[in-house]
């Protein structure tokens, strides 16, 4: 008796991945042009998910999308390097049915952006350069200090004023100075 194998090969073909990302797992729906072959959930690591699709998918083309948020873009950075074609969408530019807004879960949401990958219906956002997004990190973080230290000032502000320590006039204006500092001790 003879066994015939067949080597898989999916040569010209393109493979469309899903991914809802998540800090501790990612929920992954994997389509081709022609059927929907998996929904199942993984550790979120691009390589895991780049060998997964070059052993049960020789040859693809691969083509991911996975929503902009918490995480960043170095999943879309690592996915690009390991020769995935990735994209990151705006989460209210993917196209979404009444059935869907109301029965929202992870397996819903890696589903409708793999059908909408495939059908050309997602476009990317832009991504910075790790130069730029480090710069834009530093001034959010610059900026959220500068309220949380405006905040909390006044929240001391008002606890001298509750307990009958108003500040004096000639010191309302001050930006917490030596002097302003000193004013409830003199």
């Amino acid at each position: 008796m003879h066994t015939q194998h067949k080597k898989l090969d999916f040569s010209n073909q393109n493979i469309f991945i899903g991914i809802d990302v998540h800090k501790k797992s990612w929920k992954v729906n994997i389509r081709t042009d022609q059927i929907d072959h998996k929904t199942f959930t993984m550790d979120p690591m691009p390589r895991i998910l780049s060998e997964y699709l070059r052993k049960n998918f020789p040859g693809g083309q691969y083509y991911s999308a996975y929503e902009a948020g918490f995480s960043g873009f170095w999943a879309h950075k690592q996915l690009e390097e390991l020769g995935v074609n990735s994209i990151v969408v705006n989460p209210a530019d993917i196209p979404t049915n009444d059935k869907q807004r109301r029965i929202k879960n992870d397996k819903v949401d890696c589903r409708k952006i793999a059908h909408h990958l495939r059908n050309g219906d997602l476009t990317g956002i832009y991504i910075p350069s790790r130069k730029i997004q480090e710069a834009r990190t530093l001034l959010r973080l610059h900026n959220q200090i500068t309220k949380d230290q405006t905040r909390l000032k006044n929240q001391i502000k008002s606890i001298l004023n509750f307990y009958g320590y108003p500040t004096p006039s000639d010191l309302t204006r001050s930006h917490w100075s030596n002097r302003y500092i000193q004013w409830p001790n003199r």
